[in-house]
């Protein structure tokens, strides 16, 4: 597997780290990546790991009213699922990221930097993605393609090959999600969601392609149009579409277009 030189930081100076229920990792690869660390949610070792999964979340999630409680990273994520991730031994963190976790440079522990969490989903064909965050933006030197290189080798960890997942129209997540698939958006206006403006797509992967993604040698695909994430009045029509049977199909990457985000559009019967 060849990586990009802008990835290589993440893969040598971190470590990939998975927590799930022991009894799961026999249906996933835990091979993808070299040493790989396993956390397991009956370990009372790994109790304040589990903290610091809720700092992360805390700081990547609380203020938009998002954060989970310690039941739902266990119901909905551990148990069912997995929490994937990148991380680094706290005798390698920096002082900013001792800081983050209050941790001083006398504990000795492992840090998470990044979580993608999945759950399969009862149809046993697809997951759903519950949940892709990192500390990049709190970072004074942020790793250059730390969420992508998290969401992809997550995938590739519990290998999923079909994923559902909610987002909202101008969340810069689309960079990432988009990047990895093209995105059949089966809801364009989800009625219930916490987020007025979220939709839930469905990504279907081919692990030849995530490796070319690694190596950055993909091509744009060809679309029909562009929408503005701020153009409520076209979403609303997009949900018609759906409804009448149209295939919508985000394609390549966003543009930032102000405010929010230009995306481009294929269509299909």
């Amino acid at each position: 597997m060849n990586v990009s030189q802008k990835y290589l930081p993440i893969i040598n100076e971190l470590k990939p780290f998975i927590y799930t229920y022991s009894d799961n990792l026999k249906n996933y690869n835990t091979q993808v990546l070299s040493d790989l660390k396993i956390f397991d949610p009956f370990n009372h070792e790994h109790k304040n790991f589990f903290k610091r999964i809720r700092t992360l979340d805390g700081l990547c999630f609380g203020g938009a009213d998002m954060g989970m409680d310690p039941w739902v990273i266990l119901d909905c994520a551990i148990m069912p699922g997995a929490i994937f991730g990148f991380g680094i031994e706290s005798a390698r963190a920096s002082d900013e990221v001792l800081s983050l976790f209050s941790l001083t440079k006398e504990d000795v522990c492992f840090i998470p930097f990044s979580i993608f969490i999945a759950i399969p989903m009862g149809n046993k064909t697809h997951w759903f993605a519950h949940n892709l965050s990192s500390l990049n933006s709190r970072f004074t030197k942020p790793y250059k393609g730390l969420g992508l290189l998290t969401k992809l080798f997550g995938i590739k960890t519990l290998k999923i090959e079909k994923l559902i997942g909610a987002t909202q129209w101008n969340n810069s997540s689309l960079y990432i999600h988009t990047k990895l698939s093209p995105l059949k958006v089966l809801n364009p206006k989800n009625p219930v969601h916490t987020h007025s403006n979220s939709f839930i797509y469905e990504s279907v992967y081919d692990d030849n392609y995530l490796n070319s993604i690694l190596e950055e040698n993909t091509t744009l695909l060809d679309f029909d149009y562009e929408i503005s994430s701020e153009d409520d009045s076209k979403i609303s029509m997009l949900n018609e579409y759906v409804k009448d049977g149209k295939t919508i199909t985000i394609v390549n990457t966003p543009i930032r277009d102000g405010a929010g985000l230009k995306l481009q559009i294929k269509e299909s019967f």
